[in-house]
């Protein structure tokens, strides 16, 4: 039985063997000749087989370098993308600061004008305070004038109201003390005396 089995493997080997040697010695070596003639044969007739064969091989689309190409690819376009972003960004970084600028320029032209209106108050004032203060020294020389004559004797008094034009007459026989006014009166001459009363009765119109 053992001898049989053996026999057998040795029968399976012989024909493993046999395949190889059918290969070896009617595909391969036959093959092997004719490339080494062809090699022979474009060696003399000047062909530079080596860098016809390195052509070839670099001609053929590898993996590695498909993948390094659309990395390359994918590299740019994110590249080309960020710069667009960048340019938008930059694009609305630049509408905010000339609106910035030009809110800017109004608020100092609004400035400009508030500084102007502010010297036309201030001048205004000014021109306020000054009438004011002439006004104020009007009335106290007037009622130095005022008191001057309530003072002076009636006789003097009356002498010198009647060389007066008529409205200043007037304006200052008003001003005086009603007693101060009747002695003054009393003191004129009866004609000149009654059209004074008379006109002291109206409004005086300057």
């Amino acid at each position: 039985m053992a001898r049989k089995k053996q026999d057998e493997y040795e029968e399976i080997e012989e024909k493993r063997n046999s395949k190889w040697q059918v290969f070896l010695f009617i595909i391969f070596i036959p093959l092997l000749f004719i490339i080494t003639a062809i090699y022979i044969g474009l060696t003399i007739s000047g062909v530079d087989v080596q860098e016809k064969i390195s052509s070839v091989t670099s001609s053929l689309p590898l993996i590695g370098d498909d993948d390094e190409s659309l990395k390359s690819t994918n590299q740019q376009q994110a590249n080309k993308e960020l710069e667009n972003q960048i340019k938008s960004l930059n694009e609305k970084l630049q509408k905010k600061e000339d609106n910035i600028r030009s809110l800017e320029e109004k608020i100092t032209a609004k400035e400009r004008e508030i500084d102007e209106l502010k010297i036309k108050i201030r001048d205004s004032e000014d021109e306020k305070d000054v009438a004011s203060q002439e006004q104020d020294g009007g009335d106290d020389k007037q009622k130095d004038i005022v008191s001057t004559y309530e003072k002076m004797n009636p006789t003097k008094a009356a002498l010198i109201f009647t060389e007066l034009k008529e409205n200043e007459a007037i304006l200052l026989l008003k001003a005086l003390k009603t007693d101060a006014r009747t002695k003054v009166l009393e003191k004129m001459d009866p004609a000149v005396a009654a059209r004074y009363t008379s006109l002291l009765a109206e409004p005086l119109s300057e």
